[in-house]
């Protein structure tokens, strides 16, 4: 059993246990041991929060103590001046918020370096990438799914036509169904593709002055190949879009496919300030829009329990139920490769598993830029991108404004801050503990 010791206070008790046994006191029974009630706050993630109340009598039974599972808005949560509970649960995405509030404890070598922890069994994009930030572990994964292509044919086409894994095949057979409200997903997409590897990371950012880097040729090609597939006329039976193979918005009658991103014909060398042809043969993983981390926080008066809750929560049986409760998250684990239909109910069997298995264990990807003010960059470049698209910007103009808003948003986070936040995002800066 875990429990926590009260403390006895008063020189009166401070004795050693021989002497105690050797001069009892009538009357006096010995103080009972308190069960330690620990806070899990799920953020934005009301199925996993379900999910986390249905173990609280496993917790219980297994430490002695009790979860309290509580649930906030994301909205609320950056909002939010301070909270007391013990654990979080957030989109992934937003650890550098946390970090940069202070509010996360580094995860504890004794849990990492655990045998029961397993840390070699994550799969290597989770383990090395979005789990670090800052060269330091702040949370654990509990699944980080990269974006795919999803495709559904005719019912009347069968075998289907494989997709075209080249984004200019892509866009002359058909447009992407990309929803207003994703097209700056879309365009960092497209954009990473056109970025060679070395300099990819850097794609949003100049990672010395945080100056925008949106408009690059890499982010500007994106964007006009986004304006003329939408301005095509003809139309074809398959439909087509970028999204993550637990995503409840793919509910259909017909089965969808998925395949890996497109890749880009050629990439823009900005040392010699051309564009190449691609000679990279992996398919880009893109990580960041979706995914769950936990993490104890600095305010927990019960770390040493907190921490035995994170650990419980990633491993094992435990993880597998939790996880895949969430729309938002896939496995993480390479033993839980063979439990891959708990995420992906019945789209894609065996062939999806092997396809995002495959995505996360790669050393091709992106990872969205982990910085407070992150939703706020991607409005309004959203914004930026939606008027291009409806005609009333050329995509240099509206890239341009863009820029603009995202200096100033930069400015009034603080320069410096997001200048740090941005390189420990990157690993080329440290957080002191």
């Amino acid at each position: 059993m875990r429990r926590l010791f009260l403390v006895a206070i008063g020189l009166g008790l401070v004795i050693s246990w021989g002497c105690a046994r050797n001069d009892p006191s009538p009357g006096v029974t010995a103080t009972p041991r308190a069960a330690v009630q620990l806070t899990l706050l799920v953020v934005d993630d009301p199925e996993l929060a379900a999910a986390a109340r249905v173990l609280r009598g496993e917790w219980a039974e297994r430490s002695g103590g009790e979860l309290v599972v509580q649930e906030m808005t994301l909205d609320e949560m950056l909002a939010a001046k301070q909270f007391s509970a013990d654990a979080i649960v957030y989109p992934s995405r937003h650890v550098g918020t946390l970090v940069a509030r202070d509010w996360l404890r580094p995860v504890r070598d004794s849990v990492l370096k655990s045998d029961d922890f397993e840390l070699g069994d994550l799969l290597p994009l989770v383990r090395n990438e979005s789990m670090r930030y800052a060269g330091r572990i702040f949370g654990v994964s509990l699944g980080e799914p990269p974006l795919v292509m999803a495709w559904q044919m005719p019912p009347t086409q069968n075998p289907p036509t494989p997709l075209p894994d080249i984004w200019e095949k892509l866009d002359r057979l058909l447009p992407l169904e990309t929803s207003e409200d994703d097209l700056a997903a879309e365009l960092i997409v497209r954009a990473a593709s056109y970025v060679d590897r070395q300099h990819r990371a850097e794609l949003l950012f100049d990672p010395q002055s945080m100056a925008p880097r949106l408009t690059s040729p890499p982010v500007v090609r994106a964007l006009e190949r986004m304006v003329a597939r939408t301005n095509r006329t003809d139309r074809t039976a398959v439909r087509a879009r970028f999204t993550w193979p637990t995503a409840g918005e793919l509910e259909s009658e017909s089965p969808w496919q998925f395949a890996a991103l497109p890749r880009a014909a050629s990439v823009f060398d900005s040392i010699r300030d051309r564009w190449e042809p691609q000679t990279a043969g992996r398919p880009l993983a893109v990580l960041g829009f979706g995914g769950r981390l936990v993490s104890v926080t600095r305010a927990s008066r019960n770390a040493t329990s907190a921490f035995k809750l994170l650990a419980w929560l990633t491993t094992g049986n435990t993880a597998t139920q939790l996880s895949s409760r969430s729309q938002a998250t896939v496995w993480f684990r390479n033993s839980q490769k063979v439990q891959a239909s708990r995420w992906l109910a019945d789209r894609g069997g065996e062939q999806v598993a092997r396809l995002v298995t495959r995505q996360l264990s790669s050393d091709s990807f992106y990872v969205l830029p982990r910085i407070p003010g992150i939703d706020r960059y991607l409005k309004s470049l959203n914004g930026a991108v939606v008027r291009a698209v409806r005609g009333e910007l050329p995509p240099g103009v509206a890239l341009a404004s863009a820029a603009a808003q995202w200096k100033a948003l930069t400015e009034s986070l603080g320069r410096r801050e997001q200048r740090l936040a941005y390189r420990s995002h990157l690993g080329l800066a440290e957080v002191a503990d």
